[in-house]
């Protein structure tokens, strides 16, 4: 699936913002660049891959620790993130894989003929519209609820507490662009 989160030349701007901060000095910069690509390879890549587990374990030293000292580091950390600007600019975006949320959920309703109509909706397109309009926090917190091991109501308890702290603004915006889009249709809203 295309991506229409995020774009490749924001994510290359981003990418050349970080190849600047790899002439780390103090610790303190080299938290500042690990947080920076890290948090963009985790939009880009997802939470547990190569890419985000390579940085995650990369540790600060400036001494000879494990074969590297301080000017190694720099060295490795401008060509992990050239690598990346290479990678994109040539072969782009890698597509949207959301593969730590269910693809789907069966929704059923009764109609007043008391005739049961399965509707399926694809979760991961509305997850993906939250994803847009929340904040990465936000975001996790409503996936952690979807993907818990709760009952079906408590599941919707907790959902409909957690949207509503986020404010009516952010569910009008997710609401509408679904819509738009046709990803809910209005039959399946009521």
């Amino acid at each position: 699936m295309e991506r229409t989160d995020i774009t490749k030349e924001g994510v290359l701007n981003l990418l050349k913002v970080c190849l600047s901060k790899t002439n780390f000095k103090t610790e303190a910069e080299f938290d500042a660049f690990k947080t920076k690509i890290l948090s963009l390879l985790i939009r880009i890549y997802g939470e547990d891959n190569s890419a985000t587990n390579g940085i995650k374990s990369f540790k600060f030293t400036v001494f000879y620790v494990h074969g590297m000292n301080l000017k190694d580091m720099q060295i490795k950390a401008k060509s992990i993130v050239e690598n990346y600007i290479e990678e994109i600019e040539n072969i782009g975006l890698p597509p949207i894989t959301i593969n730590e949320i269910a693809p789907s959920v069966n929704v059923s309703t009764i109609n007043t003929n008391t005739q049961n109509q399965e509707n399926n909706i694809n979760i991961t397109l509305i997850l993906e519209e939250l994803r847009k309009e929340l904040k990465g926090t936000q975001f996790d917190e409503v996936n952690d609820i979807i993907k818990s091991q709760d009952d079906q109501k408590t599941k919707l308890e907790k959902l409909k507490e957690k949207l509503e702290s986020f404010g009516k603004d952010v569910l009008a915006k997710v609401l509408s662009s679904l819509l738009a889009k046709g990803i809910v249709s209005a039959v399946a809203l009521i």
